[in-house]
C-alpha cells in the first residue's frame, strides 16, 4: 500500500543544524565589507570620527539580539518555521527592529566556512557588528 503524502509538508522544514560557539573562535571575514570603517583588519580603535553608526550593521543592540536568539534556541525542540521564530523574536524582543535582528541570527544564520581559508557563505557583516559589540556567543550553522 503507497504512503499517503503529508498534507501538512507544505509547513515543515528541516532543522538546522545549529551550533553556539564562541565569536573569538571564528575566521575572520573578509576585510572589505561595503566600505565599513569597522571591517578593516585593525579594530583595535573602533570609534571612527564623525561617524556615529559606521554602517546599518553596527546599529542594532547585538548584545540583546543575541540573548534573545539563544533563549529562542534553547526552546526549540520541534521544528519551528522561519515564521514562528520571528514572532517568538518579536515577543521577546518588544520591538520590531530588535525582534528583526534577533530572528535573522536563527533564520538566516551566519555560515562560516569549516576550512578558514574559504570565505564566509552568509553573515560577514553582522559578524563584523557582532565582534565590535563585544558578543561572546552566537548561534552558527556551518557551511557544508
Amino acid at each position: 500500500m503507497a504512503k499517503k503524502p503529508n498534507p501538512r509538508a507544505h509547513f515543515l522544514q528541516p532543522r538546522r543544524a545549529y551550533e553556539v560557539v564562541s565569536v573569538a573562535q571564528l575566521p575572520a571575514a573578509d576585510s572589505d565589507l561595503h566600505r565599513c570603517p569597522l571591517s578593516s583588519s585593525d579594530r583595535q580603535n573602533l570609534a571612527v570620527p564623525g561617524i556615529d553608526v559606521p554602517c546599518a550593521y553596527h546599529a542594532p543592540d547585538w548584545k540583546a539580539a543575541t540573548e534573545i536568539a539563544l533563549a529562542i534556541l534553547d526552546d526549540l525542540t520541534v521544528t519551528w518555521t522561519d515564521k514562528a521564530v520571528a514572532a517568538a523574536a518579536q515577543h521577546l524582543a518588544g520591538n520590531y527592529a530588535l525582534g528583526e535582528q534577533a530572528a535573522s541570527l536563527l533564520t538566516d544564520p551566519v555560515s562560516p566556512p569549516r576550512d578558514p581559508q574559504n570565505m564566509y557563505s552568509n553573515g560577514r557583516h553582522r559578524l563584523c557588528a557582532l565582534r565590535s559589540a563585544g558578543v561572546q556567543r552566537i548561534p552558527i550553522v556551518y557551511d557544508l
